[in-house]
């Protein structure tokens, strides 16, 4: 299913704070990816880093956050190679979410955009404007 919210249904008032997301940005799991030199070696980056979480996903324990499960994995495996195949730019991180989803996190000059690997399986694209949501579209 792939659906599409106007930007206007998805913003908020100005916040005077950031909203947490809840993605552990901080924490030993999440992996920056370094965007420069070859095509596809930020995405080769990518692919590694998500089997290394499958193979181990006793690192998340420490962290106190849900490993993703295979599916959600195989999920953004899946994603980053369409999204490689595609010719866009890999992201700027991986982070886990607490619930057993993860992100893909791309900074831009004008705020951020990511794509949210759910726990129950669903996709979706968001890009803020600084903190705000400015769009949204689910993906699956």
């Amino acid at each position: 299913m792939n659906e599409v919210v106007e930007a206007g249904a998805c913003v908020s008032e100005v916040v005077p704070r950031p909203v947490e997301t809840g993605a552990d940005t901080g924490g030993a799991v999440t992996v920056e990816v370094d965007r420069e030199g070859r095509f596809g070696q930020g995405w080769q980056r990518v692919i590694d880093e998500l089997i290394d979480w499958a193979s181990n996903p006793e690192q998340f324990a420490d962290e106190g956050i849900d490993a993703p499960s295979r599916e959600t994995l195989r999920l953004a495996g899946k994603l980053a190679l369409e999204l490689r195949d595609n010719g866009l730019p890999s992201p700027d991180r991986i982070v886990p979410d607490p619930n057993g989803g993860l992100v893909f996190e791309y900074d831009t000059a004008q705020g951020a955009s990511e794509y949210h690997i759910w726990d129950d399986g669903s996709i979706d694209f968001c890009m803020f404007d600084d903190t705000r949501l400015v769009s949204r579209h689910i993906l699956f």
